[in-house]
């Protein structure tokens, strides 16, 4: 029966070889990416925020702020965490998810094409 179909379908099993496929939408693709970048320098400022929390509770900060400068070190740092981790997942979720939502189109049209196919084949053979 697989045989049967890879005629159909025109497959050659031994090939290396994936059907190719239109790239549409160029302009997701960029945003996708654009997304992707966001994301890794949400991780870069937010390690900068704790190198920057850190590098001021280790000076002498109580001259800067006064008696709260552990605490406000400790702000620092803690804010810069939540704010760069959940920008980075965030910002690469939506790219992940952009590519996904191309990643099916493309599925689909590839089946819808092979769909057409099997009917055409199978109209003409009988």
């Amino acid at each position: 029966m697989s045989g049967k179909l890879n005629d159909i379908f025109e497959i050659n099993p031994k090939s290396d070889e994936s059907p190719t496929i239109q790239r549409r939408y160029p302009a997701l693709r960029t945003i996708a990416t654009i997304y992707k970048v966001i994301a890794y320098f949400c991780l870069i400022g937010g390690a900068v925020g704790v190198i920057i929390g850190i590098g001021i509770a280790a000076a002498k900060s109580r001259e800067l702020f006064g008696s709260y400068s552990e605490g406000i070190c400790l702000l620092i740092v803690i804010f810069s965490i939540i704010v760069g981790v959940s920008g980075f997942i965030s910002s690469l979720a939506i790219s992940e998810n952009i590519k996904l939502f191309i990643d099916m189109e493309e599925n689909t049209r590839l089946t819808n094409d092979f769909l057409r196919k099997l009917i055409n084949k199978s109209g003409s053979s009988e």
